[in-house]
């Protein structure tokens, strides 16, 4: 499952890196007929030193998204929260793909 990253006003270290990947790597767990994956990282809005983090998690047939923003530089804190939202997604999601059977 490839997993796209793309970091808008700023370049990420390579721990940052591994830590989506990891987090990504989870979601499996939860529906693996996952086919793409994508990062949004926000960093643009200066004046309120905030960071916005969306994962648009793609499975056959439909877009599942979660988003995660924190205030500051705690940009750990904005990936995991936005990796939660879509792994509550995926649960419902497939929940209702296996009631439906």
């Amino acid at each position: 499952m490839p997993v796209r990253i793309d970091a808008k006003g700023s370049k990420l270290s390579d721990s940052t890196k591994e830590h989506i990947e990891e987090c990504c790597a989870k979601l499996n767990q939860y529906f693996d007929k996952i086919t793409d994956i994508e990062v949004v990282i926000d960093t643009q809005d200066k004046h309120k030193h905030a960071t916005t983090v969306e994962i648009a998690v793609r499975v056959p047939g439909q877009r599942l998204a979660g988003k995660g923003e924190t205030m500051g530089d705690n940009l750990f804190k904005a990936i995991d929260e936005a990796v939660s939202k879509a792994e509550k997604q995926l649960k419902r999601y497939h929940d209702k793909l296996v009631d439906h059977r």
